[in-house]
């Protein structure tokens, strides 16, 4: 249960992250959006997708501290540094 969790956390997170990087990559490049706007759009949209990040990197840790053992969990913040 807890790595289908995990899975599942990190596929919707990478998903995300994917998606926002190609979608303002469109954005910016789009000759009618004026820069101001553009701007403005973008700081808005990046605002949201960092409280989801922190979201999502609350429920991977609550998951992996909730579920491995400690010598796992040491293992695991070694891989992250």
């Amino acid at each position: 249960m807890a790595l289908r969790l995990l899975q599942t956390a990190s596929f919707i997170w990478a998903g995300g992250l994917l998606g926002i990087a190609l979608g303002a990559r469109v954005k910016f490049n789009a000759p009618t959006v004026p820069e101001e706007i553009g701007l403005g759009v973008g700081r808005h949209v990046f605002g949201a997708v960092n409280r989801a990040e922190l979201g999502l990197a609350a429920i991977l840790l609550g998951v992996l501290f909730a579920s491995a053992p400690a010598s796992d969990i040491r293992w695991t913040a070694a891989g992250g540094l």
